[in-house]
Parts: structure tokens; sequence; C-alpha cells
């Protein structure tokens, strides 16, 4: 037969010969690929991971390293100086003053992005996703999950839950496959979530989680979902439930391994039932698509559905479940998209990997032809296809929008404040200018910060209230004899001061004004 025949016989051919790439390109394509993306996320952590959470993030660890103990009252506020305060991510805080004075903050932000793309990134590559998997499906995600998580990534305690969920997975997946001993799990689980709970506040995540993984099993354990994955090499056995009860007893006594006790969980749930706190935070509120991240977000969601059709054969009941739950909750709270796009990363590969050896096993589509080339063409299609989701990613993260306020906003009204600064000020912040003012050598102390769950509702919605201008605002500032404040001209209050006769201004720059008050307040009050 001529080789016009056999081309004419085999339509595949041309497809074939066009996909072969030489190995040490795949090679150039795959390191440029890692190179370029790791190299974005580190330039956008140290350019815009400060947030101004970190300040009082930081200052309570130095706090706890120079005390050896932890604050009972608030350090930062004069408002509420008196007031206990529970502070429930004390490690992470502790890490970070720790990292801090080792590193400097420089040094700390790099250490920051290192630990995210370990955990977004080298991690899955280097086994958290199984070796069969191809391991262009988990650059690919991997990369563009990088590129999702700058929306709300940052030097905070959530990337505590982000590694700890990881760990979760992890344990929980090697011991469904067989790897490792259920008395291991359960150790190994107690210890995550020692280190959790005195984190960060998103252990409760870690318990959802591991519900999942139960609920996911039973169901195919009774074969309510039958799943049948076209890979099973790569995929756990459905444990029984009785196992999982272990696993949460391990995790729910180590929980209580905290300071607090139970008063971290209680804390947390009277946070969150607060709707008035929930709703003031932007992290909070649904997504804004008009972020160039959650559009990203949306189209790697829509691999889920595009799946759907070979759920049974991909995605197993818990990977669906963490999928899902996870995914949907994004849409409804824009802070878990951290969390969602971990799972992405874990679990999406897997899925690519089930339907690419399907569909090469059927001899249908792409996937056919490329599964009858050879090694270098699947590597070469994958890394082409990577490239270009690399190209939109990278074009992105240049000019990657973020939803924190920074403190580059009211740097000047502060520094301006500090170089007058009197002993007995009554100083009025709002919550940035008093987060941000923690970062001075010798910071003031603050009205109000952002932290909203410590100041409660009533006071934090008297204070927006007043910032607004909303009716009783000049009785805010009487009341507690305010003698100077720092406003961010966005703020209604700040034009008011400019034009009140009982404030002088003694600094204005476009983004803030430092007013004073040119005679005491003469309304009484027993506010110290």
């Amino acid at each position: 037969m001529s080789i016009a025949s056999q081309q004419q016989s085999d339509p595949l051919a041309a497809i074939r010969r066009r996909l072969r790439v030489p190995p040490v390109v795949v090679i150039f394509l795959s390191l440029l690929f890692c190179f370029v993306t790791t190299a974005f996320f580190t330039i956008f952590m140290i350019s815009k991971g400060i947030i101004p959470d970190l300040y009082w993030i930081l200052r309570s660890g130095q706090y706890i390293l120079d005390h050896g103990r932890l604050p009972t009252t608030d350090i930062f506020s004069w408002s509420m100086a008196d007031k206990p305060v529970l502070l429930y991510q004390w490690l992470f805080m502790v890490l970070t003053a720790a990292g801090e004075r080792l590193l400097g903050m420089h040094g700390l932000l790099l250490l920051t992005a290192a630990v995210s793309i370990g955990i977004y990134f080298v991690v899955p590559l280097l086994g958290a996703v199984p070796r069969r998997v191809p391991a262009s499906f988990v650059i690919a995600l991997g990369g563009i999950g990088l590129a999702i998580i700058t929306v709300n990534i940052a030097l905070r305690p959530m990337i505590a839950t982000s590694a700890m969920l990881l760990v979760q997975y992890v344990v929980i997946q090697r011991w469904r496959r067989g790897r490792l001993r259920l008395w291991r799990a359960a150790v190994l689980t107690g210890v995550t979530y020692l280190l959790w709970t005195n984190l960060h506040n998103g252990v409760a995540l870690g318990f959802a989680s591991l519900l999942f993984f139960a609920v996911g099993d039973l169901a195919e354990r009774l074969r309510l979902y039958p799943f049948d994955p076209a890979d099973p090499d790569i995929e756990g056995r459905p444990q029984p439930l009785r196992p999982y009860l272990l696993l949460a007893a391990a995790a729910g006594l180590a929980s209580l391994v905290n300071p607090y006790g139970l008063g971290t969980f209680a804390h947390l749930v009277d946070y969150s039932s607060t709707k008035y706190l929930v709703d003031i935070i932007n992290e909070t509120q649904s997504p804004d698509f008009h972020f160039p991240q959650f559009v990203m977000f949306l189209i790697v969601a829509s691999g889920i559905v595009a799946a759907m059709p070979r759920a049974t054969r991909a995605i197993a009941a818990a990977d669906l479940l963490h999928l899902v739950v996870f995914t949907a909750a994004t849409f409804t709270v824009l802070r878990m998209v951290v969390w969602a796009v971990l799972f992405f990363v874990l679990i999406l590969p897997r899925v690519m990997h089930h339907c690419w050896t399907a569909n090469a096993a059927d001899g249908v589509g792409l996937a056919g032809a490329v599964r009858r080339a050879s090694v270098a063409s699947r590597w070469g299609a994958a890394i082409a296809s990577a490239g270009v989701l690399c190209t939109l990613a990278i074009w992105l993260l240049t000019a990657m929008p973020v939803l924190a306020d920074r403190c580059e906003d009211v740097h000047e009204a502060i520094a301006a404040y500090a170089r007058q600064q009197r002993p007995g000020d009554r100083l009025f912040t709002t919550a940035l200018v008093g987060s941000c003012a923690l970062a001075l050598d010798r910071p003031p102390r603050v009205f109000l910060d952002s932290r909203f769950d410590f100041y409660g509702e009533a006071f934090s919605k008297q204070v927006f209230e007043t910032e607004a201008l909303m009716p009783g605002w000049r009785e805010l500032l009487d009341q507690w004899r305010i003698d100077t404040a720092i406003v961010e001209r966005s703020q209604s209050l700040a034009q008011a001061l400019v034009v009140d006769p009982e404030f002088t201004i003694v600094f204005a720059d476009e983004t803030a004004v430092v007013a004073r008050r040119i005679a005491p307040s003469t309304v009484s009050d027993n506010r110290q």
C-alpha cells in the first residue's frame, strides 16, 4: 500500500505527525511554564501580599514572643482596652512574628509565596496527585490555580487552612489506597487538627472535608453512586463508616487542645451568625465577576459540568462532593475561592486523566488519536495547551486586581499624625486607618481596626454610621470625646470635618485627612 493510500485510510495520521514533539521541547516547555507561573506569583506576593490585617497579626505575635503569654485584654484599642480578647489564631501570629524577626518583611513575603506555590503547585506535582496522571494536567491546573487565588491571597492565616486541607486530603487518600495504616492516619489527623485549631478558624472546613469523604464512601459502598473509574489504579477503595468515626474522634479531641477549648468554636459560631458583621466584610460577600480571577474560576469550574456525563467513570463520590460544595460556596462567599481552587488542583487532573483514558480506550476524539501516538506527542499537546492558558494567566496576572484595601492609601496621613502624636490623644480611626496605624514603630491606641469580630456588631455599626454621617454621628464624636481623627476622603465624615468649625485640618492629601478638635468637647461621659 502506498503512503498516500495509508494517509487516506488513516485520516488521523496527519494529526499524529503534527503532534510529534521532540522530548527536549517538551522538557523546555514544562520548565518554562513552571518558571513563569511561579515567578509571576512570587512577584505578585511581594508587591501585594501585605494587607491591613497583617499588622495586628504581627503585633499580636510580637507581644506573645516578648511576654511569653497570650494577652487577656485588648492591646491595640483605647475604645475597648478592657475587653477580653480571644486570639484563636495565636500560633499563626507567633510564626509570623518569628518569621519577620528572622527574615524581615521581604523575606517573610518570599516565604509565604514559596509556601503557597508548594501547596498549589509543587506538592500536587510531586505526589498529592498520583504520578500516573500526566504531569501536564497538574502543571496546567496548578499554574491557573495560582493565578486565580491572587484575588484573595496574602500573608494571612487562611494559607494555614489551605495547607491543613492539603495534608488531610493526602492522608485520607493514602489510607484509602492502602498505603497508610488506619492508626497512622488517625495520629496524623490528630496532629493536623492540633496545629490547625491554633492556626486558623478554618479548622471547621476540615471537619466538612472529613464528612464529605465519609458520605462519599458510604454512597459508593451502597452503590448509590456506582463509581467505576477508567483508571482504577489511581483511586482508593471506599471505606466503612467506623474508621471515619475514629478519624473524626481524633480530629475532635485534638481540636480542643487550644487556649480556649470549646470557646474557639463558640466564637466562630457567634461571629458567623452575626449577619451585619458578615455583610460588611468584602470577602464574605458573593464574587464580582468583573474580576478576571473569578472569570478564570468560572471557566475552570465549567470543567466540572463538562465531566458530568462521565462522572461515575471520572470522579469519586467524595471528590464530587468536595468540588460541588466548595464551588457552590464560592458563589456565595468569595473567600472560599482559595480552598475551592485547592480541590480543583487536587481532583481535576485525575478527572481529566480518567476522561482521557476512557476516550482513548474507546478510540474516540483527540484523546484516541493522541493515545495511539508517541509519548512525546501526548506531552507536546498537553504542554502546548497549557502554554496557551499560561499566556492568558500571565497577561491577567500583570494587572490582577485584589479585594482588600491597602495601607498605601492612608500611609501619608498616618505618618503625618505620627509626627505630631500626643500621649493623651483620643484618636478616631476607621477600620483601615486603625489597622494600618499599627505598622508604626510606636503605634497609637486606635478607636477601631479590622477585627470586627472583636469589636462586635453594635460598636462597629455605630462607627460605620458615623463615617457615613448617619443620624447620631456628632453624638458619637462628643460622647467619646474624640479630639483627633484620621479618615479617608472616601468617607462622608472626612468632608464634614473639613468644614466643621470645631475641627482644624492639620494634614490633607488626595486620600485622607487628619483633623484635630480646636477646643475639648464639653460633653461629659464616663468613657476613659
